[in-house]
Formats: C-alpha cells, structure tokens, sequence
C-alpha cells in the first residue's frame, strides 16, 4: 500500500501524526533471543507468564494490559501477544499469519500495550517513549511489515505517530532484532502516553503478515495536578511579593 492510503487509512483509524518520519537505520542487533534488549516496559524484570496473564484481575507478571486488532491472546494459534513473550522463532513465539487486511477495522493490523492501570499512582503519569526494538519473525521475508508506525496515545481513541516508514527495513535474515532509539536519531523525543502500539499498513510480499517481537522503552513522568500546579504559582507570586516589600 503506498504512502497516500496508509495516510488515509489511519485517519479513518483516529491517528492525529501521519507523516514519514524522517530517521537514520536502525541498529541491526543480531538475531534469536539473546540480541533482545530484555526488562521492557511490558515485563519488567522477564518475569511475565503468559499461561497466568488473566487481565483486569491478574496480569501474570506482565506490566501492561495488552490489546490486538486480531488474535488477541498469548500462544494459542501464533497470537498477537506472543510479540511480549520475550522469545523469538517459530510456532508460539511469533504473531503470525493474519493479513493485514482481515484487521477488525478494515485499516490494518495492530499490537499494543495499555499501562494506564499499572502506571505509578495511575493519576497524572505517563511514558515518554525513547528507544524500542522490532524482531522479524522466523517465517518467509514477505511476510515482514514494511509501512508500519509505532504510536502512542492517551486513552486509546487519538493515536499519534512517534515513529513512522514507508520502507522494508529488514534484511532476509531471519529473526532480526532491530533497535530505534532517540539517541540514534529515528525519532524525536516525543509527549508522554499511556498506551503504545504498533500499526502495520502494509507487508513486503504476501498479504499474510507475521512479526516475532515488539520491545518498548522509556520514562515515567509525572504532570503536577492542576491544583497543586495552581497552588505553587500563588506561593511563587506571593514570595516574590514579599520580596519587592522588603527591599
């Protein structure tokens, strides 16, 4: 799908950003296991268990609510949160093999995580995304996405491009950790979210489309609550005051 459609696709799909990003190649990490960066967002400390992962009630580990256009479950069938599961390769451990036009909303396929719940205090937080890391699956390379945009939002509704490309990035190697940072200059530094996700528009071959692993990274900032925010200005205004007063 060229540029044009994807911009119209994700404007029917709420996306307020749709324009290429312009960014530098991505740091080709190795391939398997062991060229992920570990300790995500997701599952911080690896310790998520997909078997217990029973959202709202029991996350099983993970630290994020996780939602799918389409197969929306860990292992069963190659599903979409098998993209958090922390392993690469065949059978459960990738996503696979949906096309990217059987989405539930006709636009494309996505992935994403929602930590509004897990966030600290849940109130006035949110992720400043600066580095996150995409894994080809073990299956064919025209399979791979290759318009795809990394997005983030705040309640699920608006979706904003952070990262976006309109060009295959992967390689026929297969199962290929590739690493996009800030400080790699892929993309800029963006606002604080509370939900990410990866669109895929389009794929480099077949309509089918499979992915092995999304790693996202980032920092927690704190937005002061309007009052306080309030309160401290007055204190300001009145210091100062005093200041002139006394002088």
């Amino acid at each position: 799908m060229n540029f044009r459609k994807m911009s119209a696709a994700l404007a029917l799909a709420g996306v307020v950003s749709v324009t290429s990003t312009a960014h530098a190649l991505p740091i080709i990490r190795g391939t398997g296991n062991t060229a992920l960066i570990g300790n995500d967002l997701t599952d911080l400390g690896n310790n998520g268990v997909e078997t217990s992962y029973a959202p709202p009630g029991n996350l099983g580990g993970f630290d994020a609510v996780f939602f799918a256009s389409t197969q929306a479950a860990f292992n069963s069938s190659q599903s979409a949160f098998n993209v958090f599961d922390n392993l690469t390769g065949g059978t459960d451990n990738k996503w696979c093999c949906s096309s990217v036009s059987q989405a539930t909303d006709g636009s494309g396929q996505f992935v994403g995580a929602n930590f509004s719940t897990t966030l600290a205090a849940g109130i006035n937080t949110s992720i400043v995304l600066n580095r996150f890391t995409l894994t080809s699956s073990n299956d064919t390379p025209g399979r791979d996405p290759d318009v795809w945009a990394i997005q983030g939002s705040d309640g699920g509704v608006i979706w904003t491009n952070i990262f976006s490309t309109t060009t295959n990035l992967f390689s026929a190697t297969r199962n290929q950790v590739l690493e996009f940072s800030v400080a790699n200059g892929d993309f800029i530094t963006p606002i604080g979210f509370d939900q990410f996700r990866l669109f895929v528009d389009s794929t480099a071959g077949s309509g089918a489309f499979a992915l092995g692993e999304l790693e996202l990274f980032g920092n927690i900032v704190t937005i002061p609550e309007p009052a306080t925010a309030a309160l401290g200005a007055t204190a300001l205004a009145g210091l100062m005051l005093r200041r002139r007063r006394t002088v």
